[in-house]
Protein backbone atom coordinates (compact mmCIF):
# COMPACT_ATOMS: atom_id res chain seq x y z
CA UNK A 1 0.00 0.00 0.00
CA UNK A 2 2.76 2.46 0.91
CA UNK A 3 5.79 2.03 -1.25
CA UNK A 4 8.68 4.48 -1.09
CA UNK A 5 8.30 7.40 -3.47
CA UNK A 6 10.02 6.74 -6.78
CA UNK A 7 12.90 8.95 -7.85
CA UNK A 8 13.95 10.05 -11.29
CA UNK A 9 17.57 9.74 -12.41
CA UNK A 10 17.94 13.38 -11.38
CA UNK A 11 16.98 12.28 -7.81
CA UNK A 12 13.76 14.29 -7.97
CA UNK A 13 10.83 12.52 -6.41
CA UNK A 14 8.12 11.25 -8.76
CA UNK A 15 4.78 11.11 -7.05
CA UNK A 16 1.96 8.92 -8.28
CA UNK A 17 -1.70 9.85 -8.29
CA UNK A 18 -2.12 7.62 -5.21
CA UNK A 19 0.67 9.52 -3.42
CA UNK A 20 -1.02 12.82 -4.20
CA UNK A 21 -4.38 11.51 -3.02
CA UNK A 22 -2.80 10.50 0.30
CA UNK A 23 -1.17 13.89 0.77
CA UNK A 24 -4.45 15.63 -0.09
CA UNK A 25 -6.44 13.51 2.38
CA UNK A 26 -3.90 13.92 5.17
CA UNK A 27 -3.91 17.67 4.54
CA UNK A 28 -7.71 17.67 4.92
CA UNK A 29 -7.40 15.82 8.22
CA UNK A 30 -4.84 18.32 9.47
CA UNK A 31 -6.93 21.29 8.32
CA UNK A 32 -9.76 19.93 10.44
CA UNK A 33 -7.46 19.93 13.48
CA UNK A 34 -6.77 16.21 13.65
CA UNK A 35 -3.71 15.80 15.88
CA UNK A 36 -0.64 14.47 14.10
CA UNK A 37 -0.58 11.48 16.49
CA UNK A 38 -4.09 10.53 15.29
CA UNK A 39 -3.03 10.99 11.69
CA UNK A 40 -0.10 8.65 12.29
CA UNK A 41 -2.47 6.15 13.88
CA UNK A 42 -4.72 6.36 10.82
CA UNK A 43 -1.79 5.77 8.46
CA UNK A 44 -0.57 2.82 10.53
CA UNK A 45 -4.06 1.33 10.42
CA UNK A 46 -4.26 1.86 6.67
CA UNK A 47 -0.94 0.07 6.26
CA UNK A 48 -2.50 -2.97 7.91
CA UNK A 49 -5.05 -3.17 5.11
CA UNK A 50 -8.61 -4.41 5.22
CA UNK A 51 -8.24 -5.96 8.67
CA UNK A 52 -8.23 -2.43 10.14
CA UNK A 53 -11.27 -1.09 8.30
CA UNK A 54 -13.47 -1.02 11.41
CA UNK A 55 -10.78 0.80 13.41
CA UNK A 56 -10.26 3.37 10.66
CA UNK A 57 -14.00 3.92 10.42
CA UNK A 58 -14.26 4.49 14.17
CA UNK A 59 -11.32 6.91 14.13
CA UNK A 60 -12.87 8.91 11.28
CA UNK A 61 -16.36 8.91 12.85
CA UNK A 62 -14.97 10.29 16.09
CA UNK A 63 -13.01 12.91 14.17
CA UNK A 64 -16.13 13.82 12.21
CA UNK A 65 -18.02 14.44 15.46
CA UNK A 66 -15.19 16.72 16.61
CA UNK A 67 -15.30 18.62 13.31
CA UNK A 68 -19.09 19.02 13.59
CA UNK A 69 -18.64 20.43 17.12
CA UNK A 70 -15.97 22.84 15.85
CA UNK A 71 -18.26 23.94 13.03
CA UNK A 72 -21.02 24.65 15.53
CA UNK A 73 -18.66 26.72 17.64
CA UNK A 74 -17.40 28.60 14.59
CA UNK A 75 -20.96 29.25 13.39
CA UNK A 76 -21.90 30.66 16.81
CA UNK A 77 -18.77 32.83 16.81
CA UNK A 78 -19.55 34.08 13.32
CA UNK A 79 -23.08 34.97 14.42
CA UNK A 80 -21.65 37.00 17.32
CA UNK A 81 -19.29 38.82 14.95
CA UNK A 82 -22.13 39.52 12.51
CA UNK A 83 -24.23 40.88 15.38
CA UNK A 84 -21.47 43.33 16.36
CA UNK A 85 -20.95 44.35 12.73
CA UNK A 86 -24.66 45.08 12.47
CA UNK A 87 -24.57 47.24 15.61
CA UNK A 88 -21.61 49.24 14.31
CA UNK A 89 -23.16 49.68 10.86
CA UNK A 90 -26.38 50.87 12.49
CA UNK A 91 -24.50 53.41 14.61
CA UNK A 92 -22.63 54.76 11.60
CA UNK A 93 -25.75 55.08 9.49
CA UNK A 94 -27.61 57.29 11.98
Amino acid sequence: MFAPVDRASSTHRRYTEADLNWVTFLTKLRMTSMPIAKMREYVELACRGDESTAERLELLLIHRMNVERQLGEMTASLAAIDYKIGLYQERLST
